[in-house]
Formats: structure tokens, sequence, C-alpha cells
């Protein structure tokens, strides 16, 4: 791990080669140190090594500040990205490991912890699971998704015509 100053001195060879040896041994580590380097510009990407052997914090320089994108736990091989808002209209959470089952939660916008449509993978899948979804809504009340057995998703009509709205779940496993 290393830092640069990123300016290639006019100098003889040897003094050349190991300038241009620097730089590039800290392009290599992402400019890898305890601090900011000191050669950082607007824009500059560097590796936080302050938080010891296996905790790191990838940062960008903004000019004037510093600010953190992601937590990288060597140990768990994890990035935990530091802010995890992502631009819908409600926020979207994804939770869980390969081993764990993974699920995908979207809340409602002024959830509660409790309100939200989640898809969850069980924790072992023989292969990949691929559902696509039909291109339009139903076309009467009371209809339910249904499979091919291929994965591909359509409305059919479930039986139940009530004219209100029905919850469903739909559960994979």
């Amino acid at each position: 791990m290393a830092q640069g100053d990123y300016s290639i001195q006019n100098q003889s060879f040897p003094s050349f080669r190991s300038d241009l040896n620097d730089t590039l041994s800290a392009i290599n580590t992402s400019n890898s140190g305890s601090s900011r380097p000191s050669s950082a510009v607007a824009g500059t990407i560097w590796l936080d090594t302050s938080g010891g052997a296996t905790a790191h914090v990838l940062k960008f320089y903004d000019g004037s500040d510093d600010i953190s994108l992601a937590t990288i736990n060597t140990t768990a091989n994890t990035v935990d990205f530091i802010d995890s808002s992502v631009s819908f209209t409600s926020p979207l959470a994804i939770a869980g490991s390969s081993s764990a089952g993974a699920e995908l939660r979207i809340p409602e916008d002024t959830d509660n912890g409790s309100n939200y449509v989640a898809l969850k993978a069980p924790n072992t899948i023989g292969s990949n699971l691929t559902l696509t979804l039909p291109s339009a809504d139903a076309t009467s009340s009371g209809q339910a998704l249904v499979s091919d057995g291929s994965g591909t998703l359509s409305f059919a009509d479930g039986g139940i015509s009530t004219g209100k709205s029905i919850a469903m779940a739909i559960v994979f496993g």
C-alpha cells in the first residue's frame, strides 16, 4: 500500500524510474494510507487504512472534504456502502447472503419497519431462479400470477371475484 506525489521530475534515469515506480505503486494500491494523499485533488479516490488491517474506508476527495463511500471488511470479504440510498420512489433494502438466503425488500414511503413487499430466496436453490413478470396488469379483478413452469409469469383467473383488492403472497421454495 502506497501513496505518491504523482509528479515525475526531470531527473537522471535511476531517480526517474524510482519516482515512476512510486507513482505506479500509489495507483496500484488505490492511494492507500492512514490519511488523504498529499497529492490529492478534487476527484481523487483513496483507501483510508487508519481503521486497521481488516477495516478500510473508500473515500472520495471533493477538493475540500473527504466523502466516505464504503467500508471494506477484509476479514469477511464484504463491502458496505455507507449511504445506500437509491433513487427510487421508495427505499430499497437487500439483506442476506448466498448461504443464508437473500431478501429484497421494497418498503412503503412511510415505512415503520413492518410494511413492505419482499422477495426472499431460499437458503439453497438448485440453480439460478429467474421469474419474468408480465408487461401489463391483470385484465380483471381476482386474477392471480401463475407460472408456465419455465419462469414466465402471467395473470390468470384465480376463481376469486370480489371486486376488491386482494393481498397476495408469492412463496418460492
